[in-house]
């Protein structure tokens, strides 16, 4: 919705999800990586290869020439070109560095809300364990999102906005978005139905659909079971909730989901979320993916 909005605007072009500096993160991140052959020995190989890394150096060159070709001619003309790719928490300070005329948008919501929308959007026909593919979304986005407000949040480069904010007070909210890029706003931009340059195979088919903002109330006390009917996407939910409190992150915006608790579906998910990131699985860890299986088998 709000890419949406922000490239019904002239001066604003914008393609689906593009995902195109992901194609830099081995590079410019090489832990965020993994290869049967190794990759971080893999690019430490390569800088060695030429004195000042140069074949490395010439390689991460080639891969943003390869970006900024694509931004060049998908803006046609335009001012801006929005590049909206949600993963990109994962690369947001390289990001910064790398494109120091950039402007970064920080986009924050519920996170209860956030594991709806992805139930709804992609796994609803799909098993409950589908849900790990998205556990960094659910569960690094905001502790690197937080640190990197923490460490840029000042500049005039970056802005911070709640989603709830946008669907509360639109007029304001995206009145002072457009006022921080330099574009004049007008109610106008509200209503994006004629406007097809985010759509694609990658990006929200479901959030667009309404095809212009309307402002809403704030939400009092939803139930996670009224959302989430599934009992185990609630208990998730629940302890979601309650794990965002527990580490301090940002919990955006006045809608309000019933009190947070932690549970044991959370813990079996974040359990799963850490596994995936070691490169080296223990007994131990085996043996406890064994119990929660065994567990869940007998609704506990």
């Amino acid at each position: 919705m709000l890419q949406a909005v922000l490239s019904n605007h002239t001066a604003i072009a914008t393609r689906s999800e593009p995902w195109v500096q992901l194609l830099q993160a081995p590079l410019l991140n090489p832990d965020l990586v993994r290869a049967p052959f190794d990759w971080k020995i893999t690019v430490d190989a390569v800088g060695k290869v030429e004195e000042g890394e140069k074949c490395l150096l010439d390689a991460k060159a080639a891969l943003k020439g390869v970006a900024d070709k694509l931004y060049s001619e998908a803006a046609c003309g335009a001012d801006y070109f929005l590049d909206k790719t949600p993963r990109y928490y994962y690369m947001l300070e390289e990001l910064y560095a790398l494109y120091p005329d950039a402007q970064f948008l920080i986009l924050y919501r519920h996170p209860v809300s956030v594991l709806a929308s992805i139930h709804k959007t992609w796994l609803s026909e799909k098993p409950f364990e589908s849900l790990y593919d998205y556990s960094g979304d659910l569960i690094d986005a905001p502790r690197l999102m937080d640190a990197f407000i923490q460490a840029h949040g000042a500049s005039d480069r970056v802005m911070t906005v709640a989603y709830e904010q946008l669907t509360q007070d639109p007029k304001a909210a995206f009145a002072d978005i457009f006022s921080w890029l330099g574009l004049e706003f007008s109610e106008d931009l509200l209503s994006y139905d004629e406007n097809a340059s985010y759509s694609g195979k990658y990006g929200d088919p479901v959030g667009v659909k309404r095809g212009s903002v309307e402002a809403r109330p704030a939400t009092q006390v939803k139930q996670y079971t009224d959302v989430l009917l599934n009992k185990r996407l609630a208990n998730l939910a629940a302890g979601l909730a309650a794990f965002y409190q527990q580490q301090g992150f940002t919990i955006p915006g006045e809608d309000q989901w019933q009190a947070p608790r932690r549970t044991r579906e959370f813990d079996r998910f974040l359990r799963m979320h850490q596994l995936k990131s070691r490169k080296i699985i223990s007994t131990r860890a085996c043996v406890q993916c064994l119990i929660d299986r065994l567990m869940v088998r007998l609704g506990l």
